[in-house]
């Protein structure tokens, strides 16, 4: 009779704490500046030496344009895009954001396009779909980081 009963206790607990575990997984986390890089290049970060880009990998394509908002350049890799923008502030090249669009990049928690959104979600937080994406911030709302999916699989990654 008393081994029954603790073996109840131990099962009610063991339940009790995969429930939580679970339940936890499913709030939505806050982002960090860590969550908007790739290989040390980091969203709303300054370009300190434009030479650097192109340790990054193989750079097919370098746009410059001009418009209301200001003079920015695009970087095409065969499996990324940097867009950058001109600060005139401070005289400086700043990293606006990152879009993946290969598998063979992930983000710093482990998601890379082609992955399940339910992967996402245990990740970054339970969170509705809108407009095909799902949003994750940080709590200041200076970082952002995008998954853009179609169906039930992230199909680009956006970081800024």
């Amino acid at each position: 009779m008393k081994k029954q009963l603790l073996f109840k206790i131990a099962v009610l607990l063991i339940t009790t704490i995969t429930i939580f575990v679970f339940v936890t997984h499913l709030f939505v986390k806050p982002i960090n500046t860590d969550d908007v890089s790739i290989n040390g290049f980091r969203a709303k970060g300054i370009l300190k030496y434009e030479k650097s880009i192109n340790k990054l990998g193989n750079l097919i394509l370098v746009s410059d344009s001009k418009n209301i908002r200001g003079r920015f350049k695009s970087y095409l890799f065969s499996n990324y895009m940097l867009l950058v923008r001109y600060e005139a502030k401070s005289q400086s090249w700043m990293l606006d954001r990152i879009i993946i669009y290969d598998k063979n990049f992930k983000t710093n928690r482990g998601i890379r396009v082609g992955d399940n959104i339910i992967k996402v979600m245990m990740r970054y937080g339970l969170k509705g779909i809108k407009n095909h994406e799902l949003v994750y911030g940080s709590l200041d709302k200076d970082k952002i980081i995008r998954f853009l999916v179609t169906g039930n699989k992230v199909e680009m990654i956006i970081l800024q």
